[in-house]
């Protein structure tokens, strides 16, 4: 495919989708087709488009149900979005922008109008894949260290977790460094499994080679002291099922949990822990820092509090 811009239009009826590349004819844009929601999901998450031109009503997925799980997802969440739609209350559009939709173009639109904005969002989609470029892991699309340090900031009760797999340089020499990938990516699966239930605003990310960090936005502080042991019980019983063996390897996993309000501090202080604690095998008293440790082989919870 060429580097021109890619437009998804998503529309069920075929003289619409006509409609639009009749009107786009003269921007050489290249264009992708969906028949419903769902399929434009699908397209979009597999092709990641410049822009992506929705309409509302269609069956199977409407494009309300499609724009939020492409907001929903870290590879789709940042393409503009333009619903083509005739529906022109006030409580649709206010249902649309909710959804994650960028702006509206009316049913019938204007072949200039809907130039003059395809442009527009064209132009801002390649601001977005350069940020998205910068902020992803190659190895697992996961957003990257970057992109953690800034989510933290946007949070109103921020509880991190970091996950790193242990002696992960020694598989990596020992094993191949396309076989430490193929390891990272399981893992990278395999944490969704082991996140409590009662934490809904939870964000993965891939912060270095063989470390995954787990961002809680704890708003209605959920995740008080007295919770605690249970969440270290559920962190347990999720994490002893889920050991993962390639190539004859099993690895164990290592959790830390710090808080703090500071951004750079969280992470770091998170760090630290972990590194204590796989270090000294032991529960240990750090300044500032409780540390409790679990030992369950093949697993390794640590529990860090500040």
């Amino acid at each position: 495919m060429s580097h021109e811009a890619l437009i998804l239009i998503v529309d069920d009826i075929k003289d619409n989708r006509d409609a639009i590349k009749l009107a786009l004819r003269k921007s050489k844009y290249e264009f992708m087709e969906a028949e419903d929601g769902k399929e434009g999901v699908q397209l979009a998450q597999r092709y990641i488009p410049d822009v992506v031109l929705m309409d509302a009503m269609m069956p199977i997925m409407d494009g309300f149900e499609a724009t939020k799980l492409l907001r929903e997802n870290q590879k789709t969440n940042r393409i503009p979005i333009l619903m083509i739609t005739a529906l022109n209350q006030r409580e649709d559009k206010l249902k649309a922008l909710d959804c994650g939709v960028n702006d509206f173009i009316s049913k019938p639109f204007d072949r200039l109008e809907l130039s003059a904005r395809c442009k527009s969002y064209v132009e801002m989609s390649s601001l977005n894949k350069n940020y998205i470029l910068a902020t992803l892991n190659p190895t697992t699309d996961l957003p990257n260290k970057t992109a953690l340090l800034k989510e933290i900031n946007n949070c109103t009760n921020p509880k991190l977790l970091i996950s790193r797999i242990d002696e992960f340089e020694v598989i990596e020499e020992f094993y191949t460094e396309e076989v430490a990938q193929e390891i990272e990516k399981e893992f990278a699966k395999m944490i969704p499994e082991i996140i409590p239930d009662e934490c809904e605003k939870t964000k993965i990310f891939h912060t270095s080679e063989g470390e995954f960090a787990i961002l809680i936005d704890d708003v209605d502080n959920i995740l008080s002291q007295k919770r605690i042991q249970l969440l270290c019980n559920i962190f347990y019983s999720r994490a002893k099922e889920s050991t993962i063996k390639l190539v004859d390897y099993e690895y164990d996993i290592s959790i830390t949990l710090s808080f703090s309000d500071d951004s750079k501090a969280l992470f770091e202080h998170a760090r630290v822990a972990i590194n204590h604690a796989i270090k000294n095998s032991k529960s240990l008293f750090l300044p500032e820092i409780l540390l409790i440790l679990f030992i369950r082989n093949p697993i390794e919870i640590y529990l860090v509090l500040r």
